[in-house]
């Protein structure tokens, strides 16, 4: 197990999501804890806050944190994908962004209601 992140938040998942896009720390309320920040990078994406480049940054993340363990797939799932589905352009963007990578699986698995 690696040792806490000493950057920005007490949660390891947090802090190498923004160790990877720290354009987000200006767009997350960091005192509050991952699901809430997750969400927030959901809710970010689907109202196109975020440059393309950023857009391209969070999503390769995304994919990266569909490999990991099981309770970084189910921050994943919960506080991201799930709010992903709202909205046609929303499904359209987030299709187009995890491209063929791992998170993109799940996401399709969220939008069927995880039958099968």
């Amino acid at each position: 197990m690696r040792p806490p992140c000493t950057r920005k938040h007490p949660d390891n998942r947090i802090c190498e999501l923004l160790e990877r896009c720290p354009f987000l720390t200006s767009l997350v309320d960091l005192s509050e804890g991952p699901n809430y920040i997750m969400s927030q990078v959901a809710m970010a994406i689907g109202d196109t806050r975020l440059s393309e480049d950023g857009v391209a940054c969070v999503f390769d993340h995304l994919n990266s944190m569909a490999s990991a363990d099981d309770d970084t797939v189910n921050l994943l799932v919960v506080s991201v994908l799930e709010l992903l589905t709202d909205t046609s352009d929303s499904i359209e963007r987030t299709r187009k962004g995890l491209n063929g990578g791992a998170a993109r699986f799940l996401f399709e698995r969220v939008l069927r209601g995880w039958i099968n």
